[in-house]
């Protein structure tokens, strides 16, 4: 048999997740309740929980940039060292838009140097195949995390699909805020909504399964307070302890 096949067998392996929703519906509070996070922190909010007794028990390590290449020096720590059990994105929607605005100061620049108008320039073909690249890089050491049994939870903005009715444009559904076809590298898929419990007038925190290959769950499947504990906890392989740090 060859060097890079090998036999049928059980092995540990990380669930590829992506949550998105609204603003406050709960996406990061559920990426808090699994085990061992560590958490790449680029909104810059996350870190409100640290000192959290209820959210931030099972923080282990927290960077706090957006800078694709920090990014990366993160996830290939997580993959090479015993860091944590969950790695969190948080969002990549901000990681992708981060991206975008780096390629566009480098035509702003470029125009600079040319002696034309840096407000008047957009992406390029190169810019946006350099964007692709990175994309695919990033994607390929996710892919890499979970097949080392690290369980990776990335958390998107929400996007509404609109479709053209007459004169008007009508909402017809949500999707998360990432590049083109993202979808298909997750094995679960999770909306995050609110709604407003009319006979106690309180909040609940919902989450619709779009997507899920370990068939835990049929599509559509409406689940209340989602945390750890009530979802895929029986499918989410816990590792050795690991060590306890900050990433930098």
């Amino acid at each position: 048999m060859s060097k890079l096949l090998r036999k049928k067998q059980s092995r540990k392996q990380g669930l590829k997740i992506l949550t998105y929703g609204v603003n406050g519906s709960g996406k990061s509070v559920y990426g808090l309740s699994f085990p061992d996070v560590a958490i790449l922190d680029a909104e810059a909010k996350v870190g409100v929980y640290e000192n959290s007794e209820k959210h931030g028990k099972n923080i282990v390590a927290v960077a706090d940039t957006s800078s694709y290449y920090d990014c990366l020096d993160v996830l290939k720590e997580v993959i090479e060292g015993n860091v944590c059990k969950t790695f969190m994105v948080d969002s990549e929607t901000y990681i992708y838009e981060a991206m975008q605005v780096s390629a566009m100061e480098v035509e702003e620049e470029r125009a600079k140097k040319k002696g034309g108008d840096p407000t008047d320039q957009a992406v390029s073909q190169r810019g946006w195949g350099k964007v692709k690249l990175n994309t695919a890089r990033f994607r390929s050491l996710k892919a890499q995390a979970s097949a080392k049994g690290i369980t990776l939870l990335v958390t998107a903005h929400k996007e509404d699909i609109m479709q053209k009715v007459g004169n008007d444009s009508i909402k017809v559904g949500e999707k998360p805020s990432l590049r083109k076809n993202s979808e298909h590298e997750y094995d679960v898929i999770l909306r995050f909504f609110k709604d407003k419990d009319l006979a106690t007038g309180k909040i609940k925190y919902l989450v619709e399964v779009e997507k899920d290959t370990t068939e835990t769950y049929e599509v559509g499947t409406i689940i209340e307070n989602p945390c750890y504990e009530n979802t895929f906890l029986s499918l989410i392989h816990i590792s050795e302890p690991t060590r306890h740090l900050r990433i930098s």
